[in-house]
């Protein structure tokens, strides 16, 4: 019985718990994830497939996207096996490589806080890093930048910027001390704000 109140009590606290937030709160952020919710960017070891996910947060356009680009860049370890690149859509067609991205859509995508562009499936036996970098294609609409096109009106090209904040710096990591830092865009009200 006294397990039973103890329950009852503390239920209404464990189901107000918050959700995860996503790393980056920025619109327009470009990222890789180890989940479709955009909050998870570090995995330990896991033996088996694992999926990583290139996905947009926070798209800043109310009417989606209807095609992006974006290049990954990654190195597989000896012992472990890629086995491919899926993109997220039906009719949507890369019109360069995998891990180069230059997608068009048929139509425009779900609004979602993280819109889920493609998944990377991999076989992981050894334990080693595998760091992941997202950067502009190698053909880029806009000269330095990832892009999207805006689901309503897709001659409009929109920059998708790099969660880490650099496309030098790694957006994800699996196996090994994660090295991976989510970093906020800081404007000059930001730092006012603090002084307040």
């Amino acid at each position: 019985m006294k397990k039973l109140i103890a329950l009852a009590t503390l239920a209404p606290l464990l189901l107000s718990l918050p959700a995860p937030a996503q790393v980056d709160q920025d619109p327009d952020g470009l990222g890789m994830y180890f989940d479709t919710d955009a909050t998870q960017y570090c995995l330990e070891y896991v033996g088996g497939e694992v999926s990583a996910y290139v996905i947009l947060t926070n798209c800043s356009e109310p009417t989606s996207i209807a095609g992006w680009e974006c290049h990954v860049t990654y190195t597989i370890p000896p012992g472990n096996y890629e086995l491919g690149w899926w993109l997220n859509t039906i009719g949507g067609e890369n019109v360069s490589a995998a891990p180069d991205f230059q997608v068009g859509l048929p139509s425009a995508m779900p609004y979602s806080p993280a819109i889920l562009l493609a998944v990377y499936r991999m076989l992981i036996y050894v334990p080693d890093p595998i760091v992941f970098y997202v950067g502009p294609c190698n053909s880029p609409t806009i000269p330095g930048y990832p892009a999207y096109a805006v689901g309503g009106d897709p001659g409009r090209i929109k920059p998708m910027y790099v969660v880490s904040g650099s496309y030098d710096l790694p957006v994800a990591q699996l196996n090994g001390v994660c090295s991976v830092i989510a970093t906020e865009h800081t404007t000059f009200g930001h730092i006012k704000a603090m002084f307040r």
